[in-house]
């Protein structure tokens, strides 16, 4: 199976990034690619984490990424066990011999949405109540009141900066479901960046996991937008096709890699659930700019009801020239 990757060069403290191709083959996974995105069955590798010290192996996560003791140590600085345990296996090679990883900043937001149906099932209007973790998870274990023309859901949203070495910085945005949502449609997730001389094309991932399951969202496919020129994308967005059959557990995460040209910049993330549905082409009609959805997407009029406007979060990302 051919697949393309980028992998950066330091030469001098600057990076250069370089495109290769390989070929590579799956052990007992099932894959399945297709044009946009790769349908990816995790159920022989979603076990628990184990420990074990044959061939250097400390860890073997969830996802499958194996560790040695220093590699864990050393993403533990991060991450805790919990974290570790649900992270994607791509994200943990990215930055698991990274030996300077700090946590430089990160936001969170906890939120329930009731949405308000009328008689031809159409949203008519979405509260959306910041609460705590505690209080979420207490609303998504509670059942639905059979009848009502309202539909709760509760999600955790959260961003983070991380800095991989003096040049890099990993940004993360990751969206986990603690109410399944009954609406299943596309989705968007999103990141802004204020300074837009900022580099960010390598290292772009998205993935929606379901039911030990996962999509993989290819940063030129058609579920993704990037508006802005060649040099100064003012962000990225991802169109994620809620699975129709998902039943036990949903996450939505995505992933950018900023590579500095400025001294610094703030960057606003975004997940917006669709109440109704929408087709592709209309969840990708948004520009992203400020004001706009968690002060990201900014939909066109006849698209933005469809969605439940729910608040974004924000993380700084910094870089020293001394």
């Amino acid at each position: 199976m051919k697949l393309e990757f980028w992998i950066g060069l330091k030469n001098g403290g600057r990076f250069k990034w370089v495109m290769f191709n390989y070929e590579r083959i799956k052990h007992e996974k099932k894959i399945t690619y297709k044009s946009c995105h790769s349908v990816v069955n995790l159920s022989t590798v979603l076990a628990v984490p184990t420990y074990a010290a044959d061939n250097g192996v400390y860890l073997t996560t969830k996802s499958g990424a194996e560790l040695t003791k220093t590699q864990y140590d050393n993403l533990k600085k991060i991450y805790t066990e919990e974290d570790l345990a649900v992270l994607p296996s791509d994200f943990i090679e990215e930055i698991k011999n990274e030996p300077d990883l700090v946590l430089e900043d990160r936001d969170e937001v906890c939120v329930i949405t009731r949405t308000r149906y009328d008689e031809n099932n159409q949203p008519v209007e979405t509260i959306n109540t910041e609460v705590t973790e505690a209080e979420a998870k207490r609303v998504a274990a509670m059942p639905e009141t059979r009848g009502s023309s309202w539909q709760t859901s509760s999600k955790k949203l959260v961003i983070e900066v991380i800095q991989v070495d003096g040049s890099t910085k990993k940004v993360r945005l990751t969206n986990t479901w603690l109410k399944l949502p009954k609406v299943r449609s596309y989705d968007v997730m999103a990141l802004r960046l204020t300074d837009t001389s900022n580099d960010f094309r390598p290292g772009f991932s998205a993935i929606q996991r379901y039911d030990g399951k996962e999509i993989n969202y290819s940063q030129y496919g058609d579920n993704i937008r990037q508006p802005g020129s060649f040099l100064s994308y003012r962000g990225i967005g991802v169109s994620m096709n809620i699975v129709d059959s998902v039943s036990s557990s949903l996450s939505n995460t995505m992933a950018i890699t900023i590579l500095n040209r400025n001294d610094k910049t703030k960057v606003y993330g975004t997940y917006q659930h669709a109440t109704s549905k929408v087709t592709l082409a209309q969840s990708k009609d948004y520009d992203i700019a400020a004001g706009g959805l968690g002060n990201v997407l900014k939909f066109s009029s006849s698209v933005a009801s469809k969605y439940d406007g729910m608040q974004g979060v924000s993380a700084e990302a910094k870089w020293s020239f001394e």
